[in-house]
């Protein structure tokens, strides 16, 4: 099937009233499309327009409300994160997702946007709507072919439901039953049967049109602490930490498109920033990994970031450390406040608009594959 949209933009024409419009005005007005490619759309965006693409945002209810309304039209925000309170049954989910959509492609240049969800399966379930049955936790996963199959009837409900990115699998190596993780992760006896397991979920999902987003890059350890109530800081040895990293060179094969950070700290590589913020640990997965798809944040309203990290520095560190896409999952008011500090950056000289295309040219190449709306 075409996955085929139309990114348009507005030109403005002056001409008096009893003027007709020139071959170039005629030509100016005429949508950019698909055969015309994402370098293209690129180009017709304004600085303001191209920072919104690098932002994911959540919002309140089950409704769209004023300020999330507000980030789409003023600011061209990229992608929506639904949570379970955004949807409280199958009606009310399809037409809220078709009037968030209709906003985007009725803004400015009608890009349009990526919904995305945590459905790990078990505890973190965010849909679970009339005819919706797929909700095996990953520990319960046993084999390869188990994995597939999983993945591949959780696409096709999400893919029903309008939804384009899973932030799942979750790949990190949990042995003690008291981590946060434990009921999230493959149940395996040693690390090196993790790839094939989520390198079978990240197929499947890609077959079904979802875009699978491995996580949390680089790992925890069974002893982390939850990044939702604080920073973990693990000392790890160059060595040990490389061990971790062996789970992601070993998912490359299966060419996942979206990658997710961890907001953990490796002091032995990094003594200033959790991965999220680590150009040192990101550069190991673009430049040793050969990774070439999104890299994309931990939700950054966590309070292993909004406890350590003024959010204004963090967005930008964030984003000259190598990541692509910054999620903020509910605050109206602090994702504005980090589009506005990203937009300042760019201004001022701090963060340069060559990097902000580069990232936003990912964006729009990835959106041109999978979302159709």
């Amino acid at each position: 099937m075409s996955r085929q949209f139309s990114f348009v933009f507005l030109a403005l024409l002056f001409f008096s009233a009893c003027q007709n419009p020139s071959p170039s005005q005629m030509a100016e007005a005429q949508p950019i499309t698909m055969e015309d490619g994402a370098e293209e759309v690129l180009a017709s965006l304004s600085l303001e327009e191209k920072v919104g693409q690098l932002f994911m945002i959540g919002f309140y209810g089950p409704e769209p409300n004023y300020y999330l309304n507000k980030m789409i039209k003023q600011r061209n925000v990229g992608g929506v994160l639904l949570m379970k309170y955004n949807m409280d049954n199958r009606d009310q989910t399809l037409k809220m997702l078709e009037t968030i959509q209709a906003t985007a492609l009725s803004n400015g240049p009608a890009i349009p946007l990526w919904f995305s969800i945590d459905q790990e399966g078990g505890v973190v379930t965010r849909a679970k709507l009339e005819g919706m049955q797929e909700f095996t936790a990953q520990k319960d996963i046993q084999s390869s072919s188990q994995a597939a199959t999983v993945a591949q009837r959780r696409a096709k409900e999400l893919s029903d439901l309008g939804i384009h990115i899973n932030f799942a699998p979750v790949v990190e190596y949990i042995q003690d039953t008291t981590s946060f993780l434990a009921k999230r992760v493959f149940r395996v006896q040693n690390r090196e049967a993790i790839p094939a397991l989520a390198g079978s979920m990240v197929k499947a999902y890609t077959e079904g049109g979802i875009i699978a987003v491995p996580k949390h890059f680089p790992g925890h350890t069974d002893q982390s602490m939850d990044s939702h109530e604080g920073l973990p800081v693990e000392p790890l040895s160059a060595d040990s930490l490389q061990a971790l990293v062996t789970t992601y060179a070993d998912l490359m094969p299966y060419q996942p498109q979206m990658i997710m950070t961890s907001h953990v700290m490796y002091p032995a590589v990094d003594s200033l920033y959790p991965a999220t913020l680590s150009k040192t640990i990101l550069d190991y997965l673009r430049e040793d990994l050969g990774y070439e798809g999104l890299i994309i944040t931990d939700d950054m309203e966590m309070q292993a970031m909004e406890s350590n990290y003024a959010m204004d520095q963090a967005v930008v560190t964030a984003l000259k450390a190598g990541v692509d896409i910054l999620l903020f999952s509910s605050t109206p008011q602090k994702q504005a406040d980090a589009y506005n500090a990203v937009v300042q950056a760019v201004k001022e000289g701090d963060l340069s608009e060559a990097l902000i295309d580069e990232k936003v040219l990912r964006v729009l190449r990835l959106k041109q594959q999978y979302v159709n709306p």
